[in-house]
């Protein structure tokens, strides 16, 4: 193929606002990165939805070879939103009408891109397409592969002029130099505001302002082939591009409703597309563009013989796996939080995809909000997606926030620290309860714990509030106590018992049986497993390397009694830990608590240097 110039970076822009966006954007970026040879810089017009996610998602996907640029759709609301669209992705629609206004001047050409699409191809082959264009050709286009131009579709509806079929703007090549000395900025203007006077509507946004631009403005039309934007609009015509182009398909883009809800054997192939690059893993594209000088080995875990390496080896792997970068792709579904007050409380938690059951059913007694971060591959985001759409519990509720944590190249062990500092740090309230989700909680555990920082606020300034954990070996679900009363009874009877851990020998049942209030303890004589309930503001990020939840939540209590902490237990807040749960066992083909101990030998020598007094 022709080449572009030496690692020449090709510049991209996408519109990216709102949760949904971001996901569709994601598999469009998948596909361009595996088909790349070359510099990417992506530049983003987004909302305050989209910004910090994609902010935290290009930080931990770490992708050599790229740069990402993030432009706020303030700087262009004024300029497009007195245009009347009746679009269904409403005001963003038109957003790429005011391109110019926030691309700095540097950028002389860019490729501008929907959401809604998939690369079959590397995407230098479509930058190498303005080496065709003339002096006056400004916008690279294919043509449209619906009849909607034609005004001969089977319903009433606006049409605005266009050449042809018209064009679709799904994709565009805009030579940036060429639109600004034809003072752009102006131009689309003064033709939105000439369709507007007749038609009244602009049904589709920006596509009908560009279509009545170029009918005025011939001359600065390039039309590429059309296999080059592969439309799967509902009225597909097949017989426009696919008969002819069925092998050399270069990009597919779904630009209707129903998206990849498409059903047709003529393209199954196409429409499959989607999925592989969905469940592609990502980490799999942390690669160098080989067309560019190398910057430094990027390195991937790959899957030892396990056989041949000795136990040290195995966990210097699985430690380094856990405290390595993960993509991770923060509310990766809608959230929404009122805020209740300054005595709010989040659940932090993790878990994996077979944790959802269980998941669902701590979501029916924590009614307050939950920041949870989901380790998983990318090809378990659809089952994720679908176990929660048809939960009755979880799809009613919007004050989940839930974190995805994409898995490494033949990663098996989550990355427990990285998971809980994940969910933490997106907490918007004043307190969080650091929780797993195999423990059952008190009854009205959340409010509880609301009218305790209530009461106790002044007190809540200097402390944390340990929670403690009881173990049961029932597995009948409603022979679990959640009430303080019915603990009490069954510790008495044998039927539930604190805690094997020796340390917790010292901890006073009788005294928490009989207490009302939080009282001062030391956090050590509590044992294990243990739960903490903190400010915000105190929590402090988990050492990496952790292999286990339990092991991570006594590093943070040694941490925090190291800065001078007061821990105070809470006489009515507790949670029950049943021994049969699967997550309690070693799952794992290492010695987990092998690796535990070396890592938490790693972790007191981290303590000696921070706090060496």
């Amino acid at each position: 193929r022709q080449k572009p110039s030496q690692c020449e970076t090709i510049h991209v822009f996408l519109v990216c606002t709102g949760y949904k966006t971001v996901k569709d954007m994601v598999v469009l970026v998948k596909s361009i990165l595996f088909h790349r040879k070359d510099s990417l810089h992506f530049h983003y017009l987004v909302d305050n939805v989209s910004k910090p996610i994609l902010k935290e998602l290009f930080r931990s996907w770490d992708i050599p070879d790229l740069k990402v640029s993030m432009y706020e759709d303030i700087a262009v609301l004024d300029d497009v939103s007195w245009l009347p669209f009746t679009h269904h992705s409403g005001i963003n629609s038109v957003y790429k009408l005011a391109i110019l206004k926030v691309l700095p001047l540097y950028i002389d050409k860019v490729i501008v891109l929907d959401s809604d699409m998939v690369f079959a191809t590397d995407i230098a082959e479509l930058w190498l397409q303005f080496r065709h264009m003339d002096q006056q050709q400004a916008f690279g286009m294919v043509e449209n592969q619906s009849d909607w131009y034609l005004g001969t579709l089977k319903f009433e509806y606006v049409v605005w002029p266009a050449i042809g079929r018209g064009l679709n703007s799904g994709m565009m090549l805009l030579d940036c130099e060429k639109l600004r000395r034809a003072n752009w900025d102006s131009e689309w203007k003064e033709t939105a505001q000439q369709g507007i006077k007749r038609f009244k509507t602009v049904p589709l946004a920006d596509q009908d302002v560009i279509n009545l631009f170029l009918v005025n403005n011939k001359h600065m039309l390039y039309k590429l082939e059309c296999n080059w934007n592969f439309q799967l609009p509902y009225e597909r015509k097949m017989e426009l591009c696919y008969n002819d182009h069925k092998h050399n398909v270069k990009i597919v883009h779904w630009n209707n409703v129903r998206k990849h809800d498409i059903n047709s054997d003529q393209i199954q192939g196409l429409t499959n597309l989607f999925t592989i690059f969905l469940e592609m893993n990502s980490m799999s594209l942390r690669h160098q563009a080989p067309g560019c000088t190398q910057r430094g080995e990027v390195k991937l875990y790959a899957d030892d013989n396990l056989t041949k390496v000795t136990e040290t080896e195995i966990c210097d792997k699985f430690t380094a796996q856990a405290s390595s970068r993960h993509r991770t792709h923060i509310y990766y579904l809608p959230f929404k939080y009122q805020n209740k007050d300054s005595r709010d409380i989040t659940l932090v938690t993790h878990l994996q995809l077979k944790d959802m059951q269980t998941f669902e059913t701590l979501c029916k007694t924590w009614t307050g909000p939950i920041s949870v971060a989901i380790f998983v591959a990318d090809r378990e985001t659809d089952q994720l997606e679908h176990f929660i759409d048809s939960s009755d519990i979880l799809k009613q509720r919007d004050n989940i926030g839930y974190h995805l944590v994409f898995n490494g190249v033949n990663e098996q062990v989550p990355p427990i620290s990285y998971l809980l500092n994940t969910s933490a740090s997106q907490v918007l309230t004043e307190y969080l309860l650091i929780y797993d989700v195999k423990y059952q909680q008190a009854q009205q555990l959340y409010d509880i714990l609301y009218n305790y920082f209530s009461k106790f606020d002044v007190l809540s300034l200097e402390s944390v509030y340990v929670l403690p954990v009881f173990e049961t070996t029932s597995n009948v679900l409603d022979s679990t106590p959640n009430t303080k009363v019915s603990i009490v009874k069954q510790i008495a009877v044998g039927e539930i018992k604190y805690s094997n851990d020796q340390r917790a020998n010292s901890f006073d049942i009788v005294r928490w049986a009989t207490a009302t209030t939080p009282y001062l303890t030391d956090w050590r004589n509590i044992g294990t497993p243990i739960i903490f309930a903190l400010r915000k503001q105190h929590f402090m990020q988990l050492f990496d390397g952790f292999l286990d939840s339990d092991r991570a939540r006594i590093a943070l209590g040694i941490e925090l009694d190291a800065v001078g902490y007061k821990f105070f237990v809470l006489p009515t807040a507790f949670a029950v830990s049943n021994s049969l749960y699967p997550s309690n066992r070693n799952l794992y083909s290492i010695d987990i608590k092998h690796c535990t101990e070396i890592t938490q030998d790693l972790f007191f020598d981290y303590l000696k240097r921070k706090y060496p007094s």
